[in-house]
């Protein structure tokens, strides 16, 4: 999966520098993370909670136009930080894991996108495509005591994956070709959990981005 995320980033790069009419677009704005936790006690009870992380994400990305009907194809690379205060995930009334939690992502999206005029100055934009995530970081905090859920504290009742993919898409405007507002959900396509505790999360995300 790495070596695949790789080859994606090196192969936008590579074709950002060869098309002079890429465009720099430069976003941030509110981001909304639903990490789902299904835990299956020997296959007999399962039980589920989800983790609901409110923050913000920021970073940028280049439209590159494929001829001239609108549609374009956009890599980026985006900065999440998002937290849950009074997080518990528990079996049968047991806490398995307590506290605030905190977790940030690094996400590489690879959106195909179509832009047609509504008005003079003004552009809609539709996109859908696929997004390449890897946690930096994902720590609870329980008073004085903080771990952090990538490093195997837990690992006898979840393996936490740094390594996801999504799938998802959005919509929004466009003015004078100079700022954009949109709004957008993406879809966790993997279990970044194991066969214990199953993990998915999917997100929102809304925010403003200036194009240069």
């Amino acid at each position: 999966m790495k070596r695949f995320l790789t080859t994606v980033l090196a192969a936008s790069l590579m074709l950002i520098g060869t098309n002079a009419f890429a465009q720099l677009s430069v976003a941030a704005g509110f981001a909304n993370s639903q990490t789902k936790f299904d835990i299956n006690v020997l296959s007999i009870a399962k039980f589920s909670e989800t983790a609901n992380l409110n923050g913000f994400y920021a970073g940028a990305s280049y439209n590159i136009p494929i001829g001239t009907s609108g549609l374009g194809i956009a890599p980026g690379i985006y900065f999440g930080y998002m937290t849950d205060k009074d997080l518990d995930i528990s079996i049968a009334g047991t806490s398995l894991i307590k506290g605030d939690l905190t977790e940030s992502y690094l996400q590489i999206p690879l959106d195909i996108n179509m832009k047609f005029p509504i008005a003079d100055g003004l552009n809609g934009v539709i996109y859908a495509g696929p997004a390449f995530s890897y946690g930096v970081a994902s720590k609870v905090k329980t008073g004085s005591t903080e771990f952090d859920m990538y490093d195997g504290t837990i690992a006898n009742y979840l393996d936490y994956n740094r390594i996801e993919v999504l799938a998802g898409g959005g919509i929004g405007v466009e003015f004078e070709n100079m700022v954009r507002f949109d709004v957008g959900y993406d879809f966790g396509l993997l279990n970044r959990g194991g066969s214990t505790v199953g993990v998915h999360r999917n997100q929102l995300h809304a925010g403003v981005a200036f194009m240069f």
